[in-house]
């Protein structure tokens, strides 16, 4: 068994990081790695793999790949680091030549926040040109806080709209939408809590209540209701890529609005 697929039976990582985990692995890790037996794996040789990783050469040749950024190489590093410490532990070598490198520094991200005018008109064009439902959520991003994994993960049974000020009960996100969707808790203890909901997102998430039930009316069983606050046109969750390419990239370019996450 893989070794991230034994943390992933462990508890020790959900299957998204496992996911993210299999991308570093089969993509970079394995192919410049893989054919070194782990006692002769020294640390020139993870060295030469965050150098090609960066810029896309190996020694004076190029690999036929453009350099990744210095985030992904050092998430790299670091799977690379904890598979080799759990090998250091379990007794398969005596050191982590992980140690004995210099990893690839952090780029520090720095968030681009719309002033209230931009959010204003990307508010406007989204009650204009998306689902309620997305509106909706949009909304509740925008007065609540909450993270996309989260408000894609919401219930219905979550939200109490009959309550002055109406409230959000944040227990569940979304961790991996599609066919069998994948749902998780929030990392932490302060994750889970209760959000006191704006009047502008209390009235959006009833238009989108409606809206849903309309469409339930209108496809019947076509209609695969997952149980979600925020769903897509058929019940099924949002698929978090579907959403930032089709519904949210395009305003940001039709505005002339800054880059930002949702």
């Amino acid at each position: 068994m893989a070794w991230h697929k034994q943390r992933v039976d462990l508890g020790v990582i959900r299957e998204q990081t496992a996911d993210r985990y299999d991308e570093l692995l089969r993509c970079h890790i394995i192919p410049a790695l893989g054919h070194i037996p782990l006692a002769r794996l020294s640390p020139a040789a993870i060295q030469s793999l965050y150098v090609t990783m960066i810029s896309g050469k190996r020694g004076d040749v190029e690999t036929g790949r453009r350099g990744v950024s210095s985030t992904t190489a050092h998430q790299a590093a670091a799977i690379l680091h904890k598979a080799l410490r759990d090998a250091t532990q379990q007794g398969l070598i005596a050191r982590n030549p992980c140690d004995n490198t210099t990893p690839p520094p952090v780029a520090e991200y720095e968030p681009t926040v719309f002033t209230v005018e931009q959010t204003v008109a990307y508010l406007r064009d989204a009650l204009e040109t998306a689902t309620p439902t997305v509106y909706a959520l949009y909304v509740t991003a925008a007065t609540c806080g909450l993270r996309l994994g989260e408000l894609l993960g919401v219930p219905e049974t979550a939200v109490d709209l009959r309550r002055c000020p109406a409230i959000l009960s944040v227990q569940q996100q979304l961790v991996r939408a599609g066919r069998h969707p994948v749902y998780g808790q929030p990392k932490t203890q302060r994750g889970r809590r209760i959000v006191v909901l704006s009047d502008m997102a209390a009235d959006a998430i009833r238009d989108a209540l409606v809206w849903k039930k309309a469409r339930r009316l209108k496809l019947g069983p076509k209609f695969r209701d997952a149980g979600l606050l925020f769903c897509g046109a058929r019940g099924r969750p949002i698929n978090p890529a579907n959403l930032w390419n089709r519904d949210h990239t395009p305003p940001l370019e039709r505005l002339n609005l800054p880059h930002s996450r949702i």
